[in-house]
């Protein structure tokens, strides 16, 4: 049996939301998450508990919440191709 993500769930969000995420692990967890990320202190499982843990005063949760924001962490590459050719000029 294969898990499929939730609706509306990208794991790219994480990547558009990185400076929300990284001050709020500092705010809330005093984590330096660049630094314990990327010097494989945090595993992903500990990761995304506290993603989890954040509460609604977070930058994070503020992310997620302003539709503008998180509307493009959302498409998928069949739009940004058809916007970037808007940007160029193209139809």
């Amino acid at each position: 049996m294969s898990r499929r993500p939730k609706k509306n769930q990208d794991s790219r969000i994480i990547i558009w939301a990185w400076a929300a995420l990284e001050a709020d692990f500092y705010r809330f967890y005093g984590i330096n998450l660049t630094k314990e990320g990327f010097e494989n202190r945090l595993s992903w499982r500990r990761f995304l508990v506290f993603v989890r843990g954040l509460p609604e005063d977070s930058a994070f949760q503020r992310f997620l919440q302003d539709k503008k924001k998180r509307s493009a962490a959302e498409w998928d590459e069949g739009n940004m191709q058809m916007e970037a050719n808007k940007w160029k000029g193209g139809r």
